[in-house]
């Protein structure tokens, strides 16, 4: 069973919620939840890794170490997933006061034993969501063709990671300017996932640790809805 989802509280709160575009989810996944898409991604982890020879292992050193970005099929899981829970889409409903939808969804990803760096609200230096740099951030805008437009966006990035430094850096520069704003007209709000571990076996050494955030807007009149 998942966890109920913490009401943000408050008049006042949602206010300052609406003003700042900004909130942050509580454990909104039981560990039931979590350990079954742990198992997921485990299978579609044996069954990817031999044929395309990686795993799922991230540098702690992004600066300088060669990217090693990991298993598509694996992380699709998840991005369908999240994409679709109902429950942070409740929550962002009741503090934007009506309907929302989902319009991006971003995973970052901390090396092994890594505190996770807390989220605050976006400010002119930090965009919304960002971590420090020992991490991997993928923002990804969603389509309302769902998860296919998902995996297609992580095969491109897996793609792009693999050519000489610059390219990769090319296209992971024109995403992260990206980050700011709702993707549309209307209020937005952020989810925040807690976070979870997608790994290889037993050893914690060998796992990456991912926070799924989410960004919800209100739909404005004459837009198609989110199937």
């Amino acid at each position: 069973m998942t966890a109920p989802v913490p009401d943000p509280g408050g008049e006042a709160a949602r206010r300052a919620y609406r003003r700042e575009g900004y909130a942050q989810l509580g454990d909104v996944l039981a560990e039931d939840r979590v350990a079954r898409l742990e198992a997921e991604a485990l299978r579609l982890y044996e069954r990817w890794a031999p044929a395309r020879g990686h795993g799922l292992r991230r540098p702690a050193d992004t600066a300088s170490a060669p990217v090693t970005f990991d298993d598509v099929g694996a992380l699709s899981v998840l991005f369908n997933e999240l994409a679709h829970d109902v429950e942070p889409a409740l929550w962002a409903a009741r503090v934007l006061g009506g309907p929302v939808e989902p319009v991006r969804i971003a995973l970052t990803y901390a090396p092994p034993h890594s505190p996770p760096p807390p989220l605050a609200p976006a400010s002119p230096r930090q965009p919304a969501g960002s971590m420090p740099d020992d991490g991997v951030h993928l923002w990804i805008p969603l389509q309302r063709d769902g998860s296919w437009h998902l995996r297609v966006a992580l095969r491109s990035h897996t793609r792009d990671a693999s050519l000489p430094r610059r390219g990769w850096s090319r296209w992971w520069a024109g995403r992260r300017a990206r980050v700011g704003g709702c993707g549309g007209s209307g209020p937005c709000v952020v989810a925040v996932h807690p976070l979870l571990r997608i790994g290889t076996g037993q050893n914690q050494s060998r796992y990456l640790r991912v926070s799924a955030v989410l960004t919800y807007r209100r739909p404005e009149p004459g837009d198609i809805p989110w199937p």
